[in-house]
């Protein structure tokens, strides 16, 4: 990125950025927090699903299906 200090914190100097320099790295910013959105909303949707096969596997082994019978 042309005439963008970083530091070793990961802060930038954003100081001697140029109009049209700025304004692109908002929006290649903003194209990231999108993409990662979707990454993490992907994972979540992901994470749903294996925790209903978990409870559904968890209810299967422990019976928690089945109508309660009297003797």
């Amino acid at each position: 990125m042309d005439g963008i200090c970083v530091t070793a914190a990961d802060t930038m100097d954003f100081s001697k950025l140029t109009l049209h320099q700025a304004k692109r790295l908002e929006m290649e910013s903003q194209v990231h927090v999108l993409e990662l959105e979707s990454q993490l909303e992907k994972e979540r949707r992901s994470l749903c699903d294996l925790r209903k096969t978990h409870y559904r596997l968890a209810a299967e082994s422990e019976g928690w299906d089945q109508e309660v019978r009297y003797v």
